[in-house]
């Protein structure tokens, strides 16, 4: 079924005595002329004919084409669809919970009382110069992310186009290459007499294979 413009303000049949349309009791309220009838597409009305006229073309094309995404929407901010969609959606264990509530400080202090619909790249780009002013580029990617899949919830709840975060122009931080320090001869020894002698091989092994200190959570625990 296709749609239609429906004048809300005057009938659709004339007074038969007359022969001119009347008034309905919506004359006068709101905006006059609704587009209505479009399989999937909630009813949306406007002032002016022709604007309901385009409205209704690219609804219908976009229906068409399986692309529609009703812009009302979109028009909720960005605390709302937090609290109110992204978050209550989640599993997290507390420790985490408290690292996420954290990042998003940062970013509903920027950007929370914006609509999603309406953020764009230009005002990421001053959130990220603001951030980068502030906190570390390590932290500073890392609310990044939690924003970036905010926003893509937002693409697969169908309340936006695209996420804005991935835009080309956009240029993230880069965390500074770290130095790495080897042990010394005396730490390694000292090392390797702290442990039970059956496990010293795997001090050597480790060291020689340049492996980085964190990875000795995976070597077996001495008992």
């Amino acid at each position: 079924m296709a749609g239609y413009i429906e004048d809300r303000w005057w009938t659709k049949r004339p007074d038969p005595e007359t022969g001119k349309k009347r008034k309905t009791a919506l004359y006068g309220k709101g905006k006059r002329y609704k587009v209505t009838g479009i399989p999937g597409v909630r009813a949306r009305s406007f002032d002016a004919i022709a604007d309901a006229k385009r409205w209704k073309a690219k609804a219908e094309h976009e229906t068409s084409q399986g692309e529609f995404l009703d812009p009302r929407l979109g028009r909720i901010t960005l605390t709302e669809y937090i609290e109110d969609h992204w978050l209550p959606a989640r599993h997290d264990d507390p420790a985490t919970r408290r690292t996420i509530l954290g990042r998003l400080k940062h970013i509903e202090a920027h950007l929370g009382a914006t609509e999603i619909g309406a953020i764009k790249a230009q005002q990421l780009r001053l959130f990220l110069k603001e951030l980068q002013s502030r906190i570390g580029p390590n932290t500073t990617l890392g609310v990044w992310g939690y924003l970036s899949a905010i926003l893509q919830a937002a693409v697969d709840d169908e309340r936006i186009r695209k996420n804005p975060c991935k835009t080309k122009s956009i240029t993230l931080p880069t965390l500074p290459d770290r130095e790495v320090q080897p042990w010394t001869r005396e730490q390694v020894r000292a090392v390797c007499s702290a442990l039970p002698e059956r496990f010293r091989t795997m001090v050597d092994v480790g060291v020689g294979a340049g492996l980085r200190q964190g990875k000795s959570s995976a070597w077996p625990k001495a008992t």
